[in-house]
């Protein structure tokens, strides 16, 4: 809020403006919060820790161990992180029963507090940051009541959470567990009757704050009404008294007029008022969810199951050490030395032990209440919460059964031994003690299997009861009927080896275990070590997944004569689009290929003739489909949810990832795949085609387009689009696959065709929109005769048809539209009133330069050292500006990205490979650009570009923080400032050459006294620094118009040395390059002191691809521009606006 003997804040007084602005700073702080995820989600990975440390002493490739970590519960907001207080929430449920309060707090605009904070003219909605104090204030008053002042009865524990209606104002919803229930409502209570004639401010107020209505007779439009009648049942029934239905959910007192309905009749005990006041506060860091007491998160693994985190590179290392302690471990150690420990259940340990995250280890409270009997002991109301499992995990699943059990164990080992006998598995020690029904039933259901069905038949039951029906003792029965099911396999082994007595042994029980593990995969992809708490032995082709694979095992006999007679008939069409795939195919070329025709057109026909020819050649070739239906259509077909373990609520994840391991069988079927079909793919969500690009390229090690495997996508938008539950159809649209930025580009694999085309507008037309201008996207030019259709069925001008076919570079389309007559076009619609026809020399300067970019054959190498270098499209504005100085400059621009963080010192032990390949680009280059961005993360890799730049005499452009790199790194190795540091990196620095501001080189090379660039940015170089770095070497050449500020710096005695804190990107055109960018590249290229004595003007020479020579340019020969000149009003001189 703004006092009124505050400075005026501008920014707090736009309105809506200031609404925009908040929204862009919410956005600008969770892309920060995310970008580390997003940076290091393709290497940081996840596995169990005796995976890891098996796949390593096995010599297992360390490239497919551990799936991609994405959005983890740490980050609020996330999935994981609502789903975390979610369970918290239950677990006191579990506890205390069901909340006795349910209140919701909602917040209201007009309140006093918020109003009173208002300037004239200012509405609630214009100040959404006083709102926000003005609630956060009322709520924590709002909860102080409640628990201090004890209303409503002396409160067990509380939470609450912080939600935003559609109209942005936030309201809270509370839950509440009270020792004695709700006082109840007095039956000595008093009457207060208000008369209708003095009901009148009440009557507004309450119509004022209304949550529905008016509805029913008073407003049949109402959004609520439907058949006459309010879909939320309003008005409600008139009741005499409160009652709760069968479903919980109560229906509220509403008497009568006729009864006493004016007649309020409730006092609550011990208050008769609540006031809440209001203070301000100044930190917007309001938390969105509290509760009281706290829960304890208690981990649960297997033994050395605890989850381990690595890269690539730090893998070895993490299993070559023990991995660190868990709460569950801790637990066990601490029942080893701690008597009463020992009486305790793993969920109380948190009551008594408080959990030292650094040490990780549990250490007795020192504060609290002493437990009864153990005056020694404190105790307080924290509640423990054992993380859930899924019974899918069985063995997990029944540890931690045994956790909520058994008293002080002291191993894992010791959690499993009932009575002094140790149990072979955990399900077997539920067993014994009761926590587990028999499996007498299924025993029975064996017993009458063996008698007429066969083994293959029994272990198709046996899969399906291991996989869905969650036997107690599934190991038992294994052992009681593992004959029954192996009988055809000793069968076959004995066929064929006639000569020699063989029985049952471990190979043939152990090949039954195989075939049995590829029907419980087949029905819910679940491993036997599961269910049975058994491995089997398996060589690579015996994966499950492989194994059933069809290709695999597919007769090459029968897919042959299918071949040799479904493939003449295929027609002209699909003729060339089976040529295209194969010849991909033979080329070892993936990419995408969308595949589209109506239905009936022969589609399905064409994969599975596709199919047939690579399984025919022993390789592998997937076939998905969207839909059960269509995958049953393909030869091996499978659902894409279930081939490829698409997450079920992908829509609602930001960067969704498939769960598949590199090490599973599915892993290595989708890493060997030739090619993958995808049928029906319309139906799928963008995001799903995005999580297979993420996983194939993780498990194939291939940063390329789906990991460089060849996917085929066929489908049709005419039929169904994505189905996304209470959406609108732009939410469909917005989710179809072509909104995703893996959609490939349209090429034609025959004639044109302009049924397309013709429907389209005719669809326009329909909503009463005509077409001036149709422009026909294409690969190739199309002909006059197509153009002519198109104009005789779309009803236009045969000059209204414009084509825009595939160019050698986007410069020449408006060359080519122009030659398509459609200025002349413009000209008669707008009615501009050029002269026509235009001149010769029309465009001349735009067809030397395209001209100019398909003849650049030189190269010059720029390397950028960015924060953001795999968002590439973050540096979009700044390569542009390369790109038109290298065109001027007559170049090809070579840009690599070097991550600022690689060039650090410290990365040098972190991720040492990085490290040396980063300086390796760096060292390649002919020259640097340091460009903008926020915040410490690669602050010192600029600072040490900076520097190497500088000594290595290397060109180099720093834009705005790449200025203040610059200055830093001058100010710690030339002045010795070793403190030296910006603020916004480090506000306590020793010397702070770079402050917050308190409220922006023009040289040779613009050709002007006054210049007008973009800035933005919030820090700048403190002013008592500058006259020392000047005498040291490090000019600003360039200042405002009030000399405070340092807008450009270079070095005396180098080539090109420049920082700017503009951004003159911004003002970089293809005829009129940014002059900072092209002096860099001139620099690099050393043309730059040729084309200065030239007086900025190029030669024939300078813009062909031969060497100019390699004179340097020092910048004190530059005329710099008369600081007294002070332009007009609103520009800088020396400066930037």
């Amino acid at each position: 809020m703004i006092r009124d003997n505050e400075v005026y804040n501008h920014i707090l007084n736009t309105r809506r403006l200031f609404q925009q602005f908040l929204v862009d700073m919410y956005a600008k702080i969770e892309a920060e919060r995310m970008l580390y995820i997003r940076l290091n989600q393709k290497k940081l990975r996840t596995e169990e820790y005796i995976h890891l440390r098996d796949a390593i002493v096995n010599d297992g490739n360390i490239d497919d161990i551990g799936t991609m970590v994405i959005l983890p519960s740490s980050y609020i907001g996330s999935p994981r992180h609502m789903h975390e207080y979610t369970q918290d929430a239950m677990t006191y449920v579990r506890k205390y029963g069901r909340p006795d309060l349910f209140i919701t707090f909602t917040c209201n605009s007009s309140w006093p507090e918020i109003k009173e904070q208002l300037k004239y003219g200012q509405t609630s909605m214009d100040r959404h940051d006083i709102i926000a104090r003005v609630f956060r204030q009322k709520q924590i008053r709002f909860i102080e009541v409640i628990t201090k002042y004890h209303i409503f009865g002396t409160v067990r524990c509380w939470m609450y959470t912080i939600e935003w209606q559609k109209r942005g104002l936030p309201y809270t919803i509370s839950y509440g567990y009270t020792i004695k229930f709700i006082p109840r409502i007095s039956t000595k209570s008093s009457k207060l009757n208000f008369p209708i004639h003095k009901m009148i401010r009440t009557i507004q107020h309450s119509s004022e704050n209304m949550i529905h209505g008016p509805c029913g007779p008073l407003n049949l439009n109402a959004p609520c009404m439907s058949d006459g009648k309010c879909t939320k049942k309003y008005p409600k029934p008139y009741l005499d008294d409160t009652k709760t239905e069968d479903d919980g959910y109560p229906k509220y007192r509403r008497r009568s007029p006729k009864n006493g309905g004016f007649t309020a009749k409730i006092r609550l005990q011990g208050r008769d008022e609540l006031e809440i006041d209001n203070q301000c506060v100044e930190d917007f860091s309001f938390p969105i969810h509290e509760r009281e007491p706290a829960v304890q998160h208690l981990a649960v693994h297997l033994e050395n199951g605890q989850r381990v985190y690595f890269t690539k590179d730090s893998a070895r290392k993490i299993a070559s050490e023990p991995p660190q302690n868990t709460t569950l471990t801790a637990f066990f150690q601490l029942c080893q030395t701690d008597p009463f420990a020992k009486t305790l259940l793993y969920v109380d340990v948190p009551i008594y032990y408080t959990w030292d995250k650094t040490r990780k280890i549990f250490q007795r409270r020192k504060q609290g209440m002493p437990e009864e009997g153990h005056p020694e002991i404190m105790k307080t109301n924290t509640i423990g919460r054992v993380y859930t499992v899924h019974p899918n995990n069985a063995e997990c699943f029944y540890l931690r059964m045994l956790l909520h059990e058994i008293q002080g164990p002291t191993n894992f080992t010791d959690l499993r031994t009932i009575d002094g006998y140790i149990c072979h598995i955990y399900r077997e020690a539920c067993q014994r003690l009761g926590l587990l029904e028999n499996d007498n039933h299924w025993e029975l259901t064996l017993q009458e299997a063996t008698l007429t069905a066969s083994a293959e038949q029994i272990r198709e039951l046996f899969a399906i009861i291991l996989t869905t029906c969650n036997p107690s003792n599934p190991k038992q029965l294994w052992d009681s009927f593992k004959r029954n099911m192996s009988d055809d396999i000793l069968y076959q082994i004995r066929q064929a080896n006639p000569e020699l007595t063989i029985e049952f042994n471990d190979d043939i029980f152990n090949e039954t275990l195989i075939r049995l593990e590829d029907k419980c995969l087949a029905i819910n992809n679940q491993t036997l070590l599961l269910k049975l708490n058994a491995s089997t032995t398996k060589k690579y082709f015996q994966c499950a997944e492989l194994r059933n694979y069809k290709g695999k095992s597919y007769n090459v006999n029968e897919l042959l004569e299918y071949i040799a007679h479904n493939k003449p008939l295929l027609n002209d069409n699909q003729k060339k689009i089976y040529n295209v795939i194969m010849n991909r195919i033979n080329n070892n070329t993936g990419g995408i290929i969308y595949l589209d025709a109506p239905g009936g057109t022969g589609k399905t026909f064409l994969i599975n003739l596709i199919l047939a020819e690579i399984r025919a050649e022993k390789h592998i070739a997937l076939a998905l489909a969207s839909s059960g239906i269509a995958a049953t259509l393909m030869e091996g077909g499978r659902t894409a949810h279930s081939a490829l373990q698409l997450p079920l609520n992908i829509a609602e994840q930001q960067f969704p990832v498939c769960k598949i391991s590199g090490t599973s069988g599915r892993g290595q079927l989708l890493k060997h795949a030739k090619i993958i079909f995808w049928d029906e793919c319309t139906m799928a969500h963008k995001k799903s085609l995005e999580a297979m690009d993420r996983t194939l390229q993780e498990l194939r090690k291939n940063s390329e387009i789906m990991g460089g495997a060849l996917l085929i996508l066929s489908g049709d938008f005419r039929q169904t689009l994505p189905v996304i539950p209470k959406s609108t159809p732009a939410d469909e649209i917005n989710a179809c696959l072509k909104k995703s930025h893996l959609w490939p580009k349209p090429k034609s694999t025959g004639e044109p065709k302009t049924k397309p085309t013709q429907s389209s507008v005719r669809e326009l037309r329909g909503l009463g929109l005509s077409p001036d201008l149709i422009i026909c996207r294409s690969e190739n030019p199309i002909g006059q005769t197509v153009k002519e259709k198109i104009s005789n069925f779309c009803h236009v001008g045969p000059e209204q048809v414009l084509c825009i076919h595939d160019l050698s570079s986007v410069y020449h389309v408006p060359l080519l539209m122009e030659s398509q007559g459609v200025v002349q076009y413009l000209n008669e619609r707008l009615q501009l009133n050029i002269l026509m026809p235009r001149p010769g020399r029309f465009m001349q300067k735009w067809k030397n330069l395209a001209k100019r970019v398909d003849n650049l054959r030189k190269e010059v190498n720029i390397a950028l050292v960015g924060k953001y270098t795999r968002l590439e499209d973050s540096y979009a504005s700044v390569t542009k500006a390369l790109q038109h100085a290298c065109i001027a400059a007559g170049c090809k621009l070579n840009l690599t990205y070097i991550e600022a963080v690689y060039l650090e010192k410290k990365t040098k032990l972190d991720d040492p490979v990085n490290y040396h390949k980063a300086w390796q680009d760096l060292c390649k280059s002919d020259g640097v650009i340091v460009p903008g961005g926020f915040g410490q993360r690669g602050m010192e890799g600029k600072i040490e570009a900076c520097q190497w730049c500088r000594e290595t005499q290397k060109p180099m452009l720093g834009i705005c923080l790449g200025l203040q790199a610059a200055v830093i790194e001058f100010a710690r190795n030339v002045l010795n400032l070793k403190g030296a540091n910006s603020t916004e990196v480090d506000p306590e620095c020793e010397d702070k050459l770079v402050i917050d501001m308190p409220e922006h080189h023009p040289v040779q090379l613009y050709k002007k006294n006054v210049i007008e660039e973009r800035h933005r940015h919030r820090y700048e170089v403190n002013p008592e620094y500058v006259e020392r770095l000047q005498e040291a070497g490090l000019d600003f050449v360039g200042k405002d118009d009030t000399k405070t500020r340092m807008e450009v710096a270079t070095v005396k005695n180098h080539p090109y040395y420049v920082s700017v804190q503009f951004h003159p990107e911004y003002l970089s055109r293809p005829l009129s390059p940014s002059p900072p960018f092209l002096g860099l590249i001139l620099a690099s290229l050393g043309k730059l002191k040729n084309y200065l004595s030239k007086g900025c003007k190029f030669s024939p020479r300078n813009q062909s691809d031969v060497s100019s020579d390699e004179d340097e340019l020092n910048i004190s020969e530059l005329t710099l521009i008369d600081e007294e000149n002070l332009g007009d009003k609103g520009k800088l001189v020396n400066g930037v606006h």
